[in-house]
């Protein structure tokens, strides 16, 4: 149950769901009571009793899902954890985002500004004949400069965004390992404590046979027979038939 109830509760927050607005608007740091008392509120306009024909029942099983989940601690602390990844994930790709649109915005900039010079260095050159040639050399040099730069500028920035990917992946696959690596040692505690459990039962169960067979063992010794079991009950038949052969027996020879 547990198990399942982490399960769902992760999925929520993947999924973008709101559980503590969800159960009436509860603040995530409400105790289980406020949780409650927030869940019994909004269960007065929810509930097919008070809905009536507005009575949505998707709505109230996912209502009803929040509240298990965040009644139950560990599950409710894997659903806090994985709402804190998501946020810190979204924070990085809005970081990511605005140094992409810095970068862009730097390179078309510069590349703006290389064009202006260029155009002024070519109206400049404009009125000498013989320099014409040197002038349009000149211009080509700068503007293959200018190419030269802005390839190398956006290969930095497809660098960049590569290297932020594979940050965030490899962040991503690492929460991933330890959420199932936790998961996994919450199921060996589990099955340890079964484990322990199933133990503790046996033992106590050997306990009492033993105890069993050490009150039968006494008895035995003190009667001479066991005083259970089938035996004991075709002894005892026979003990009570001879004991009735001996009155008859006695009662004929007084007779």
């Amino acid at each position: 149950m547990a198990d399942d109830l982490t399960k769902r509760a992760l999925a929520a927050a993947k999924g973008g769901h709101d559980l503590y607005a969800l159960v009436g608007n509860a603040p995530a740091d409400a105790s289980i009571e406020d949780i409650r008392r927030a869940w019994r509120r909004a269960n007065l306009t929810l509930h097919p009793d008070k809905a009536g024909a507005d009575f949505d029942p998707e709505l109230y099983e996912r209502f009803s899902q929040a509240l298990k989940i965040l009644e139950n601690e560990a599950a409710r602390a894997a659903y806090d954890n994985a709402v804190a990844a998501v946020q810190a994930q979204q924070r990085r790709h809005a970081e990511m985002d605005a140094d992409r649109r810095r970068m862009v915005e730097d390179l078309l900039a510069r590349e703006k500004a290389a064009a202006a010079a260029a155009a002024a260095a070519a109206a400049g050159a404009g009125g000498g004949g013989g320099g014409v040639t040197g002038a349009g050399d000149a211009r080509r040099a700068r503007d293959e400069t200018a190419e030269e730069r802005r390839r190398r500028e956006m290969r930095e920035m497809k660098e960049h965004d590569n290297r932020r990917l594979e940050e965030e992946r490899a962040r991503l696959q690492k929460e991933e390992e330890e959420a199932q690596a936790r998961m996994r040692r919450e199921d060996d505690e589990q099955a340890r404590r079964k484990e322990e459990e199933v133990k503790r039962r046996l033992i106590a169960k050997r306990r009492r046979r033993e105890e069993r067979e050490q009150g039968h063992a006494r008895r035995v010794a003190r009667d001479g027979f066991p005083i259970s079991g089938p035996e004991a009950w075709a002894r005892t038949r026979n003990m009570l038939v001879q004991e009735q052969r001996l009155r008859e027996s006695r009662a004929a020879a007084g007779g």
